[in-house]
């Protein structure tokens, strides 16, 4: 899904982003200047199912420790 990941660093980079405002935040950058809308749109389909399946995980988790 990914085409690289573009570090920055040198004069007036301080390396710290949106995702550094808080905890267990993550920052999902989709598409670039070289991505078409049909590549986005598949790579969000795609997320979207993962980000599902992690947060249905998680629920079904939450539900088996509470003994239900």
């Amino acid at each position: 899904m990914s085409k690289g990941v573009l570090g920055n660093k040198g004069d007036h980079v301080d390396s710290i982003y949106n995702q550094d405002l808080a905890n267990n935040m993550v920052l999902i950058e989709l598409g670039g200047i070289d991505n078409t809308q049909e590549e986005i749109n598949r790579t969000i389909s795609v997320l979207a199912k993962a980000v599902s399946d992690l947060l249905q995980g998680q629920s079904n988790n939450l539900v088996s420790h509470a003994g239900i």
